[in-house]
């Protein structure tokens, strides 16, 4: 009988084979299809989205909130973001779609606000593309799902109760990150609040300050009160002011310092004409630059501003106007933990935190700084934190160490230099009982890595019968691959037990 090489099969065909392949995979397991050669990367290029397979599970669930894990993106890009933002093009090109409810209402959503900004356009007389808007706009969207909007109030996270869906709102904070006033200054006369964090983008406030249009900002400004509080027995919510909320986190987040001057300082703001030079500096509720009680409505806001700064000179602007105690309680500072995590992928901050006497090593129960800088994959900053002390086998909350947080990345390169620098594949003094080196052999396997788990083998992670039980996940899961890696390795199904450990359960 004839055979043909798969390579040689028409296009027609071999995309047939590679979309029936990606389906019948895991997400992780069906982008490492790509890497099979070029034909099959054009391939999978053509056919993934056809698969709706970012429509369901755990994936897209960070992508549809109206809240977002933290307003410090990682500096670095692997793809991911490109990715997420191509499949919302996609949909909204799309006439139906098959998806999660909420996922889909997000999608009409988008679609409904690129009509109203093409409208404004035409009627302005200007050309409108829509693939263009839709382009700008789940760009919006996919910020939006990374960035982050949350509140402190004594130490307690909180997040803000949103309202329900409002197009209004959706279409005020779109105009603004488009840059049309006219159409701005419309929904604003229609009572729309660009203080409010939409559940779809974020609030006008914060766009028009993090992409750094001042013009946007103070148009905003002149339609916002001097300052009203909605809800004085939640100090930290329903407030709204010329001064934010909103406004000086996009500065901040931006690096901007004369944009977060002017978030604090709008000019439309009432100053008593025979006021005098101090009072003309007070901010906007009558406080005073320097003595801004830390746990007061202002101080609140300005931590969180920053926490989220780029850059060390924003970071001492906002950290001036507060009156922090030396002594008392620690939580009168915000804690280096945080600091030194806000910089995670942005060289600059971590150093300048670094520089100023704060300790890269964990405090019980935090997060540990360099775990969030290796799962951000920045090189530099992991370099920087271990030169000044901080622990490779130091452990998160969460029980995460860093052995499981670097399998996690796929980078062998991170994974060589933080063995490089003591990393211990187990540590029973760390945790006991934590099993971190099989859970990391473990996400090795699944992830397929060979040469993560030879290394790992290598190193010695799993004991014998923990190693029967990640055998025994890699053939349930089907990775012939993996399963005979760790038969030539010596582990089968018959390895007796050790340690009092039946063999025959699965360790998990």
């Amino acid at each position: 009988m004839a055979t043909m090489h798969i390579l040689h099969l028409p296009l027609e065909i071999l995309d047939l084979v590679v979309y029936h392949s990606i389906l019948l995979r895991t997400l992780p397991r069906a982008l490492r299809l790509k890497l099979v050669c070029k034909s099959f990367r054009a391939s999978f290029d053509r056919t993934f989205f056809h698969t709706h397979m970012l429509d369901y599970g755990k994936w897209y669930r960070h992508f549809r909130g109206p809240f977002r894990d933290s307003e410090m993106e990682p500096s670095n890009s692997y793809g991911a973001a490109a990715l997420w933002h191509d499949y919302f093009v996609y949909l909204c090109r799309q006439k139906t779609f098959r998806g999660d409810p909420l996922f889909a209402k997000n999608i009409s959503d988008i679609r409904s606000v690129a009509n109203v900004l093409i409208q404004h356009r035409q009627a302005q007389e200007e050309e409108a593309d829509q693939d263009d808007v839709f382009d700008r706009l789940c760009w919006l969207t996919v910020d939006c799902s990374q960035s982050g909007q949350e509140i402190w109030h004594g130490g307690v996270q909180a997040r803000v109760h949103h309202q329900e869906p409002n197009l209004g709102l959706s279409t005020l904070s779109a105009a603004t990150y488009f840059g049309y006033g006219a159409l701005v200054q419309r929904l604003l006369d229609d009572g729309y609040d660009p203080t409010v964090n939409d559940y779809l983008f974020p609030a006008a406030m914060y766009i028009a300050t993090r992409t750094g249009q001042t013009d946007m900002l103070l148009l905003l400004q002149e339609n916002l009160p001097q300052f009203q509080h909605e809800t004085p027995e939640f100090p930290s919510v329903g407030w709204r002011s010329k001064i934010g909320p909103e406004s000086l986190d996009g500065a901040c987040a931006r690096g901007d310092l004369e944009l977060a001057r002017l978030c604090l300082y709008p000019p439309s703001r009432v100053i008593p004409e025979d006021g005098s030079p101090e009072e003309r500096e007070m901010l906007i509720i009558g406080q005073k630059p320097g003595a801004i009680p830390p746990f007061s409505l202002l101080g609140g806001y300005i931590i969180r501003a920053m926490i989220v700064a780029r850059s060390p000179e924003v970071y001492q602007y906002v950290d001036s106007l507060v009156a922090w105690r030396d002594e008392g309680p620690p939580a009168h500072r915000p804690p280096s933990y945080e600091t030194v995590m806000a910089g995670a992928g942005n060289l600059a901050m971590v150093k300048y935190h670094l520089d100023k006497g704060d300790k890269p090593y964990n405090r019980p129960y935090l997060d540990v700084p360099l775990a969030k800088a290796v799962m951000a994959w920045s090189y530099d900053v992991v370099d920087l934190l271990l030169e000044h002390g901080a622990d490779p086998n130091d452990y998160e909350r969460r029980g995460r160490t860093l052995l499981t947080v670097a399998v996690r990345t796929g980078s062998m390169l991170m994974m060589r230099k933080l063995v490089d620098a003591g990393l211990k594949v187990r540590d029973s003094q760390v945790w006991p009982g934590l099993d971190a080196d099989l859970r990391a052999l473990r996400q090795a396997v699944k992830m397929e890595h060979r040469d993560m788990v030879e290394l790992l083998l290598d190193m010695g992670a799993g004991t014998e019968s923990g190693r029967v039980s990640v055998l025994r996940t890699a053939e349930r899961l089907g990775l012939e691959s993996m399963v005979d890696l760790l038969r030539s390795r010596g582990i089968t199904l018959t390895a007796p037990a050790v340690a009092g450990v039946d063999s025959a359960k699965e360790v998990v």
